[in-house]
């Protein structure tokens, strides 16, 4: 696009081109001028096409478009819209260039509106006077749906390089704002506006989807392809409401999420438990119960018994985990923890995470009457009060210091480091839902499968980078090799 020297300077000074940028343009890509103009003749516009819609379809219209969009009321918006909502970025584009009164339900009272949306509208009685480049771009945003984008490049203040979940395209985004907070592989629910050679975000949702709802939004695609003959580019409008329907599912999920169910290591529901016995003396109680430190049941050496004596030799404290050797695959994880025992003078506790483990615990101690213990009482603790009580101890807290320091021990990370390579070793032969019970070595046979399984494996290098300790690049690299993915920039 070629300015005039007298033309108003695309940086929104408020100077003409030849007193301001013009000197410097040759430093400068023509793309920043092409969006900044674009920004310029936009300025103001949204106002104007919003007082332009309330005069000509009515109050009632906004209201009724609202419920539309969210698929009538739902848990997580207001049933009647109120201006200044967290969700305007996205609505308020979508009810002014896509939203057309339902002939069968709508409150507008012109019959000429009916299937004609306010930017349509707009252009036909006011066209003519506008400046070309903000036609041209208004006639865009009324051809534009919404659609889901996945982030692969961002570049703060500047912009995004995004793929087109429905029309499986890729392009550079112009965008200062939301590149400063979107993260690579997010899923953006958005209307992505192109016109003379500029793609900008027009509408946008109040915050991204996760990285794996891309997923989903691939299978709708894949169905809605297979039984209809219709292109790529015709879905997203032609089913517009399956679409928007999956982007407030999954936004509750993301703004509203549900407490999970959680399980230990043997598939139990997750009660942690404080059992409580009295003994008579630490010795003895130590003398039947330290086998449990051995996972291996008397055949291998006892794990971490943590042992404080007095001067004169006798045990007045220990410590130790109660362990079960693991199963079948379940073996390559090493020993698995049952609970934490505790033993000093009059008391032993042992902590466990499952009713089932706990009436575990008190079988085994009925059945070993040397130790003298005697049940006392039990607790169950609040999970939602220990997660609390993590976040909020000093992280330099006496209690927890052994804690601490074994999940910082070398030893620690390495055996972590470890399983996970030999879990992501053996994950191309599995079976996984995401990939319609395929294994990741079946899935890269298609097409489909392989796009799928690339949002997998980005999937967990973005959390593998995360980790404490965080996955080794290498495994990465290696699972990339064997699936035959190109390298991930």
């Amino acid at each position: 696009m070629k300015l005039g020297r007298n033309d108003p300077c695309p940086c929104g000074s408020g100077k003409k081109y030849k007193h301001c940028c013009l000197i410097n343009d040759s430093a400068v890509p023509a793309s920043v001028f092409a969006r900044q103009r674009l920004k310029s003749v936009c300025a103001g516009m949204p106002l104007k096409l919003l007082q332009f819609t309330m005069d000509r379809y009515g109050y009632g219209a906004i209201q009724e478009a609202w419920r539309e969009f969210f698929c009538f009321p739902t848990d997580m918006v207001a049933d009647d819209y109120e201006d200044g909502t967290v969700h305007d970025a996205l609505f308020r584009p979508w009810f002014l260039h896509l939203w057309k009164p339902d002939p069968h339900e709508t409150s507008v009272q012109d019959p000429r509106l009916i299937d004609c949306s306010p930017t349509n509208l707009y252009l036909e009685e006011h066209g003519s006077q506008l400046d070309p480049l903000l036609r041209r771009y208004l006639e865009a945003c009324t051809q534009a749906p919404l659609s889901f984008f996945q982030i692969l490049r961002v570049e703060p203040g500047s912009g995004l390089r995004v793929r087109n979940l429905l029309r499986v395209d890729e392009f550079d985004v112009a965008e200062q704002s939301a590149s400063r907070t979107l993260q690579v592989d997010d899923v953006l629910y958005a209307q992505i506006v192109k016109v003379d050679d500029i793609a900008v975000i027009e509408a946008c949702a109040p915050c991204s989807l996760r990285p794996l709802d891309a997923l989903g939004v691939i299978a709708m695609r894949e169905r809605i392809l297979a039984k209809h003959k219709r292109t790529a580019d015709a879905i997203a409008q032609e089913w517009d409401l399956e679409f928007r329907e999956y982007y407030v599912q999954r936004l509750q999920a993301v703004m509203e999420p549900k407490i999970p169910v959680l399980q230990n290591f043997d598939g139990d529901p997750l009660v942690p438990i404080k059992l409580v016995f009295d003994i008579d003396t630490v010795s003895a109680a130590l003398e039947s119960l330290s086998h449990l430190a051995d996972a291996d049941a008397g055949t291998g050496p006892k794990h971490d018994l943590d042992i404080e004596r007095d001067e004169a030799g006798n045990v007045t404290r220990a410590n130790f985990d109660w362990l079960r050797a693991g199963k079948g695959r379940k073996k390559t994880t090493g020993p698995i923890v049952l609970g934490s025992i505790e033993i000093t003078p009059n008391r032993l506790t042992c902590e466990v995470n499952s009713e089932k483990r706990a009436t575990a615990f008190r079988r085994l101690i009925e059945k070993t009457p040397q130790s003298t213990a005697r049940f006392r009482a039990s607790q169950i603790q609040s999970i939602e009060k220990q997660l609390r009580d993590r976040h909020t101890r000093p992280p330099n807290a006496p209690l927890h210091e052994r804690e601490r320091q074994i999940a910082e021990s070398p030893e620690v990370q390495a055996k972590i480091a470890e399983m996970m390579a030999a879990h992501y070793q053996r994950w191309p032969e599995e079976k996984l839902p995401a990939l319609n019970n395929r294994t990741p070595l079946q899935a890269m046979r298609t097409k489909a499968g392989r796009e799928r399984l690339e949002i997998l494996v980005r999937n967990l290098e973005r959390h593998g980078a995360r980790m404490v300790p965080a996955l080794d690049g290498a495994v990465s690299r290696q699972l990339r090799k064997r699936l035959g993915l190109e390298q991930n920039n």
